[in-house]
């Protein structure tokens, strides 16, 4: 079965439809919880630091998807991935 762009927007629209902000990010980041400090060695009652953040973004596969998903939910806190001190990989292949 082929789904089009626009039948793909109405079941993507009726999904979040009636959530909230918080209700979207717990449905987005809640599945693993406490697997980005259980990679970084942080008890989980505690702040993840800047510099355990950015030894997460350069680690690569898992670990690395979720501090960048950190980072990018936290602003206020992180900044940008940029302001961590950690530039995008760059593939030289």
């Amino acid at each position: 079965m082929k789904i089009t762009n626009s039948q793909l927007q109405n079941l993507v629209r009726e999904e979040l439809q009636g959530l909230s902000e918080k209700d979207w990010m717990q449905k987005a980041f809640g599945k693993n919880k406490g697997a980005l400090h259980k990679d970084l060695g942080v008890p989980e009652g505690e702040d993840i630091s800047v510099t355990k953040m950015a030894k997460g973004l350069r680690a690569g596969g898992k670990t690395e998807e979720r501090a960048r998903a950190a980072v990018n939910a936290n602003p206020d806190k992180y900044g940008s991935i940029k302001d961590v001190g950690v530039d995008k990989k760059m593939n030289h292949s």
